[in-house]
């Protein structure tokens, strides 16, 4: 009887060994993605400082600033208004 069967349990002890193989696959990617959104995550803040001192460092007044402590700069703020110009189509 056992010898009649004997492709039955070959096919099922392969069938537990790919099932295996597959779960632990599986969990492998399942552990990677983990560790792929961390680094997104961290990514993301780190470009979000970036900004924000980018940010802070443009304003009018930081750049102002900076023009006064540089004196050999030809720069300097605007007198006038800026004018506007209309041009007739």
């Amino acid at each position: 009887m056992v010898r009649r069967q004997i492709w039955l349990f070959v096919l099922m002890v392969v069938f537990c060994i790919v099932y295996v193989a597959i779960r632990y696959q599986c969990q492998q990617d399942m552990l990677t993605i983990d560790k792929l959104e961390k680094e997104l995550l961290d990514a993301k803040y780190k470009a979000l400082s970036s900004s924000s001192t980018l940010t802070e460092k443009c304003r009018e007044s930081h750049v102002l600033d900076a023009l006064k402590q540089n004196k050999d700069s030809l720069l300097h703020v605007a007198d006038q208004p800026p004018y506007i110009i209309n041009v007739a189509e």
